[in-house]
């Protein structure tokens, strides 16, 4: 279990996180694996379920970090589309 004002835990594979905790308790708890099992209502969301736990790395690395800039004009929903298009990441860099 996490706590961090951030999401950044999950990429390092935290497997529960609870971010935006509040004085009054309020906070969002955050699981993993929900990232792959759930329906996103977002339709270029969806992909999310088909990639690995090394994908979602991957993509973080391509859209940006606290410690990395992210590619050019790549976030995570732009990079989820190259993603489903190319379905590697050497593809994906071979892409863009």
């Amino acid at each position: 279990m996490g706590i961090s004002e951030d999401s950044d835990l999950l990429v390092y594979g935290c497997p529960n996180l609870i971010v935006k905790l509040k004085n009054s308790g309020d906070c969002q708890f955050i699981q993993l694996k929900s990232i792959w099992n759930q329906k996103h209502e977002d339709p270029s969301l969806s992909i999310l379920s088909t990639l690995k736990p090394e994908n979602l790395i991957e993509l973080c690395i391509m859209s940006g970090c606290d410690y990395i800039p992210s590619l050019k004009q790549i976030g995570l929903k732009s990079g989820l589309k190259y993603y489903q298009k190319a379905k590697t990441f050497s593809l994906v860099l071979k892409s863009i």
